[in-house]
């Protein structure tokens, strides 16, 4: 789907910045840099969509996946969601 594409982009366009090779180091061996990560890719996501109920349930989705094992449970619910507003 296009709004995931975006995600996936931004993630690109970080590691053109920083470095491939530093990024993904960086991305597997420190949570809170995981976390920033993603915060970036879900809010460029979330943004993407212009509906805004998709867009609410597009954040919905984000929140459960950085709160989820996927992420390695980075936060609470509650506060991905703050996160992602």
């Amino acid at each position: 789907p296009p709004d995931i594409e975006i995600h996936e982009f931004k993630h690109l366009e970080r590691q053109n910045k920083i470095g491939a090779d530093k990024w993904i180091r960086q991305y597997l061996e420190s949570k809170q840099f995981r976390l920033a990560e993603e915060i970036i890719a879900f809010r460029f996501q979330i943004n993407s969509i212009k509906d805004r109920e998709a867009r609410n349930h597009c954040r919905q989705e984000c929140a459960n996946n950085l709160s989820d094992v996927l992420y390695d449970n980075l936060v609470s619910y509650a506060e991905a969601m703050k996160l992602l507003s």
